[in-house]
């Protein structure tokens, strides 16, 4: 997989809900009536919801102040070279968004620490060597009051079905 191709895809916008301002479905995939999201949940969607905004304005500024001076992307197929922080925003800033969705979001909330994960569908075209599906881990920490993204780990999902180790 092509790490500036992941990095490109940053901040992209992750599903129609959260374009939108609908409701983050909650773990386990799509909101049925009557059910709610989690504090966790609603939070940390919003403030993809803003990363999403300012990703599509091209608001390299909005961005910036969303992403921690210390921000890596790493993609799974190639972690020992991350993208830093003004490359990931530079990348983000040059390319066209994607149609894309997002299943299964998580929150795991400790203290002054976040992380957030998800499988990310994107909607490329048949035939195109991206991949469709990525598996990413967004990490969030409480940085001077308020909430930045530390880290992204990324990584296609060639198959959901085989076994991981533990």
């Amino acid at each position: 997989m092509n790490p500036i191709f992941l990095a490109s895809l940053l901040l992209l916008p992750l599903s129609g809900a959260a374009q939108n301002n609908a409701p983050v479905p909650p773990p386990g995939g799509a909101m049925h009536r009557g059910q709610t999201v989690t504090v966790q949940v609603k939070q940390f969607g919003d403030l993809e919801n803003k990363l999403i905004a300012a990703t599509a304005a091209k608001d390299a500024e909005a961005v910036s102040q969303l992403l921690a001076d210390n921000y890596v992307l790493r993609v799974g197929a190639n972690l020992g070279d991350p993208t830093n922080r003004a490359e990931a925003i530079q990348q983000a800033m040059a390319s066209a968004s994607i149609a894309s969705r997002v299943e299964n979001l998580a929150v795991l909330d400790e203290d002054h620490m976040a992380v957030v994960s998800f499988i990310w569908n994107l909607d490329v075209p048949s035939g195109d060597p991206h991949a469709k599906k990525i598996f990413v881990v967004d990490t969030w920490k409480q940085i001077g009051g308020s909430w930045k993204i530390v880290a992204r780990y990324a990584s296609a999902v060639d198959r959901v079905d085989a076994l991981v180790p533990g």
